[in-house]
């Protein structure tokens, strides 16, 4: 849910490992990975014994097309050739490969061709090219998604108009306009009874009845947690939620607790740079904690970028003349 790697602007402006980005109707921003103890765990590739030096990808040219690509270990031997248009990076043991941007495939650590590139790539502005996430991975097909898994085995039915990425052993889908869960057997856990859905992280998932209700949580069993009294919400992490309320006809963001008690009190403007699309390609983004900190925004005449801890302490923070300013300096 979302992790975006650049592409050359000059190329289109297009995302080389585009999570799925969906209408804020839809999703609202994903979070960190952190889950919490009392959720699913799951084998990571380390633990599988899979070396945590990963083959890396690299670049070359054939046929007079530049910046083909393939994947080298780490003593430099090829192990994919660059034959490819677009290599992702390994999540779960597997790495997308395409050709061009019309079919999409995966390979695995040794480099050989795991699942066929014969998967179409959904296009809406920029091309949806999923990673895996606990062992499946979402793929488009016959103007719809479903799931397969790592041997290339459909595990759902293609019946969805939209999936996220498994998290915490469930992953938002939607049907007929409607948002639920369901789980790695592809068996409906939540049922389609909401408007939106975020995704899974620690255990708990903003939820929204209808486009006129407040947001709220909901936990992997569907029991409400967090009541729907927020204008806005992110996707929780290391603990802690965004959240908006608000003021003058404007949103102001703090942060709340997984009890829903408020702990950092919304004052905020923004979570992420307003940049319009060219947000799709940068990693400047905010309102989730990462090794204890998180990023706000404050507007005025200025653009003032916050670091904060999760008492709300001020660790840093940098003015800017314009959100622009943010973006061109944190991309290239």
């Amino acid at each position: 849910m979302i992790r975006l790697t650049i592409f050359s602007l000059s190329v289109a402006l297009l995302s080389s490992c585009a999570e799925a980005e969906v209408s804020s109707n839809h999703l609202p921003l994903e979070a960190s990975n952190t889950t919490a103890s009392t959720q699913p765990s799951f084998i990571d590739d380390k633990m599988r014994g899979i070396s945590s030096e990963l083959p890396i990808k690299y670049n070359s040219s054939i046929e007079g097309r530049d910046d083909t690509c393939g994947f080298k270990d780490h003593a430099g031997r090829i192990i994919t050739p660059a034959i490819y248009d677009h290599c992702g990076e390994f999540h779960d043991g597997m790495a997308y490969v395409t050709h061009g941007y019309d079919t999409i495939g995966y390979v695995n650590t040794q480099g050989k061709v795991a699942i066929p590139i014969i998967y179409p790539i959904f296009f809406d502005f920029i091309p949806e090219m999923r990673d895996f996430s606990e062992g499946r991975v979402a793929v488009y097909k016959d103007d719809n998604w479903g799931f397969i898994d790592k041997q290339g085995k459909s595990v759902t039915p293609y019946v969805y108009r939209y999936v996220g990425d498994f998290s915490n052993g469930l992953a938002t889908v939607s049907r007929d306009e409607k948002f639920g869960a369901i789980d790695r057997n592809g068996d409906i856990v939540i049922d389609f009874r909401y408007q939106s859905l975020g995704d899974f992280k620690e255990g708990l998932i903003s939820f929204r009845l209808t486009d006129d209700n407040r947001l709220g949580y909901i936990n992997i069993k569907g029991k409400p947690v967090i009541a729907p009294t927020w204008y806005a919400g992110l996707d929780f992490s290391e603990g802690l939620a965004a959240v908006a309320v608000e003021d003058n006809d404007k949103l102001k963001w703090g942060f709340i607790d997984r009890k829903g008690k408020v702990v950092i009190k919304p004052k905020y403007d923004a979570v992420t740079p307003d940049v319009g699309d060219l947000s799709l390609y940068t990693d400047v983004s905010g309102g989730h904690f990462t090794n204890g900190l998180a990023t706000m925004y404050i507007e005025d005449d200025k653009i003032t970028q916050v670091t904060i801890d999760k008492q709300g302490n001020e660790v840093k923070r940098q003015t800017y003349d314009s959100y622009d300013d943010i973006f061109s300096k944190n991309t290239f």
